[in-house]
């Protein structure tokens, strides 16, 4: 209904509004279109005409069509307006008048490789509910997520058919109170039943031993009895066993949600099962996955000399406390962005990083300068941070941009020296993948070295092992190599790995899949401790990208960096992770390990803080490849190991030795004779004991 020059949506139960619509504020512009008029059009429709405000020549005119369609509510919007209104940011008037906004809800729909891959989410419906008493009132985004209100959410319009015309359209769902952001998606995404993975722990983590309390909650999303459906739980370990299995007959009302209780096993060690609930419904499948995880306790030392950080985390997922004892609790010492006093709380030292923006600047003059950079000491010296990385993956590919670049450097310098900030200045973080090197060498050759107290450096690494040593811009080892031989040359600096990768994008065949990502994140941190790296921060912590925080891209690579799937749930790595901080906390590295007559055997001695001999070792037989270009490539499932090689392995050792794998999960090996005999394959494996060859 119209009233008030607002159309309203009215509770047929008790006749009172509950959700109004008004105008569009133009936000880059001056005009506002308020409406003035509202008639009956079509039917179910009404008409509101608009007025233009701030539009002293009459430039603009439009109107918007209200519609609806069953449980829709469709408007569009349709405007006149001359090329020089911007139009981009327009904000469309809505609100709720009794209840409120709810958190975002973003939708996958989970989808079945073709070519046999790991199964993936595509983009579904995104939706923002009202809670509004009886109804929910559910606003179907297609615009920017981000850029909402209580009152007014961003509407992307589009040119129309006329000149000057452009128009826009938001759809909404009008339901029962009953029915969950979920089984709205579902409906939109045209599946007929909902269902996900549900847990009230943080994260889906629990301890070995722990007896996990996870449910799969099911919906009909539809308006007709679901009777003929048949649902399939299964769950496996790393190992690739099946811990549990259950199918059965599944029948639900119309819009019926239930909760079935899982009843899965626990763990004897580290583990991670991997989830997926199957309906099949009038010969159609519909499904979810999930994982959740058991990871042991561990009081990390307060190692000065701690390797492991963590370049970024969304704090919201679930909340801020969760996220950083899950950092702690993991082995993260560093975060590449953070405030002390806070992060000190839970052991956790926090670095500050910011952007060089030289074209921003050059308007500024001396004194300019000096005011912009102090007030970044000022923050870095208020909120406690360790140390400044001034700048991020810029490109210094010539003598005049090292020396623009020096002569901020030479500010900061001298601001932090006056200051007596205790504070390190880092170089950018330079890209081996974008002329790093290149870079630092004309920064030196500008001066710049004497001001830097170390150097802040990006291993971008594609479709082969960290430990490949060949030249290339996007291989680890080669490109750390050649970092070192400058600083060798130049004059030795700590090394900061600010951005360590392990990209899961799925049935990519230059990024690894879940498992390789858990192997190459051992081999990544031990091969930095055993080449001069102070700290290397992993990017990231979850899945998904800060400007769509829990969206989903199944094509974007930059939705798979996490260690955390973009729910917060555990992915391989996370326990990767963990377990190559444990077994380096307090470690020193003693030596490279090679083998007489078994050249592709290959391991990295360490040293732990009680004295035993701590060695990772692995196997390249099959070579450092992990996979090659194709249009149909297909990533394994993470519980299938990649490797088909093993080679043998000979060692002294003076009593039993204890393997780790990847995850963290141990076995002993008993000593015979003064030796242990070791199968070997691609994925690194930890070995502690005493032994000398």
């Amino acid at each position: 209904m119209g009233r008030d020059n607002k159309i309203l949506v009215v509770d047929a139960a008790d006749k009172e509004p509950v959700f109004e619509f008004g105008g569009v504020n133009f936000s880059w512009s001056p005009q506002k279109a308020e409406i003035a008029e509202i008639s009956p059009a079509a039917e179910q429709s009404l008409r509101a005409v608009f007025t233009i405000s701030k539009d002293p020549d009459k430039l603009c005119a439009g109107h918007a069509l209200f519609t609806v369609a069953g449980q829709r509510i469709i408007a569009q919007y349709v405007l006149t307006v001359p090329a020089t209104v911007k139009y981009g940011g327009m904000l469309a008037s809505r609100r709720a008048l009794r209840g409120g906004m709810q958190p975002l809800y973003k939708s996958g729909s989970w989808t079945r490789h073709e070519h046999g891959g790991v199964p993936y989410e595509r983009p579904g419906a995104v939706l923002r509910p009202f809670a509004t008493g009886n109804l929910n009132v559910l606003e179907v985004v297609r615009s920017n997520s981000n850029w909402n209100y209580e009152r007014s959410s961003h509407l992307r319009f589009a040119p129309g058919e006329q000149p000057g015309e452009i128009r826009g359209t938001v759809e909404y769902l009008v339901t029962p109170a009953a029915v969950t952001p979920s089984l709205a998606a579902a409906a939109l995404n045209g599946a007929p039943i909902a269902l996900a993975f549900h847990s009230d722990q943080p994260n889906h983590i629990w301890a070995s031993g722990e007896q996990p309390s996870l449910q799969l909650q099911v919906g009909n999303s539809g308006t007709s009895p679901l009777g003929d459906a048949q649902l399939r739980i299964i769950a496996r370990n790393f190992a690739g066993e099946v811990v549990y299995s259950d199918s059965s007959p599944l029948a639900l009302a119309p819009l019926e949600q239930r909760q079935l209780v899982l009843s899965l096993p626990t763990a004897a060690q580290q583990d991670i099962f991997f989830l997926e609930a199957t309906a099949k419904i009038a010969g159609q499948e519909y499904f979810t996955r999930s994982n959740i995880a058991f990871l042991d306790d561990y009081e990390f030392s307060n190692d000065p000399d701690s390797l492991f950080g963590m370049a970024a985390a969304f704090y919201g997922m679930p909340d801020r406390d969760s996220v950083f004892r899950l950092m702690r609790r993991i082995g993260v010492a560093y975060i590449r962005n953070g405030d002390n006093r806070e992060s000190s709380r839970y052991g956790i030292t926090s670095f500050y990083h910011d952007h060089y923006t030289p074209d921003k600047w050059r308007d500024l003059d001396v004194a300019g300068r000096e005011d912009m950079l102090r007030k970044k000491l000022d923050h870095i010296v208020k909120t406690g941070a360790a140390a400044w990385e001034f700048g991020n993956e810029n490109n210094i590919l010539t003598p005049e941009a090292a020396g623009e670049y020096v002569e901020y450097l030479r500010i900061i310098r001298r601001l932090i020296d006056e200051s007596g900030a205790k504070v390190k200045l880092l170089s950018i973080g330079f890209s081996n993948g974008f002329g790093g090197v290149k870079s630092l060498r004309l920064v030196h050759a500008a001066g710049g070295w004497p001001l830097l107290d170390g150097i802040a450096y990006h291993l971008g690494r594609g479709n082969m092992t960290p430990d490949y040593a060949e030249n290339g811009d996007w291989t680890c080892l080669s490109s750390l190599n050649a970092l070192n031989a400058l600083l060798d040359e130049c004059g030795r600096k700590p090394i900061y790995l600010t951005e360590v990768y392990t990209c899961t994008k799925p049935n990519s065949w230059w990024h690894d899949s879940q498992r390789r990502a858990a192997e190459n994140i051992a081999l990544s941190y031990a091969l930095a401790k055993a080449n001069h790296v102070a700290i290397a921060f992993h990017y990231q912590l979850h899945d998904s990208v800060w400007f769509n925080v829990g969206g989903v891209s199944e094509t974007d690579c930059e939705y798979f960096y996490g260690l955390l799937d973009r729910f917060g749930h555990p992915k391989p790595p996370l326990l990767a992770f963990q377990a190559t901080a444990r077994q380096l906390d307090g470690a020193t590295f003693v030596r490279n390990m090679s083998f007489p007559g078994q050249p592709s055997v290959n391991g990295l001695l360490f040293r732990t803080r009680d004295g035993q001999d701590l060695a990772l070792l692995w196997d390249r037989s099959e070579g450092y490849w992990q996979s090659k270009k194709s249009d149909d490539y297909a990533a394994l499932e993470p519980w299938v190991s990649h490797w088909q090689k093993t080679a043998p392995l000979s060692m002294d050792a003076a009593g039993d030795v204890i393997l780790i794998n990847s995850i963290g999960q141990q076995r002993s090996i008993a000593a015979n004779g003064g030796k242990v005999t070791l199968s070997l394959d691609g994925a690194p494996i930890w070995v502690r004991g005493t032994f000398s060859n």
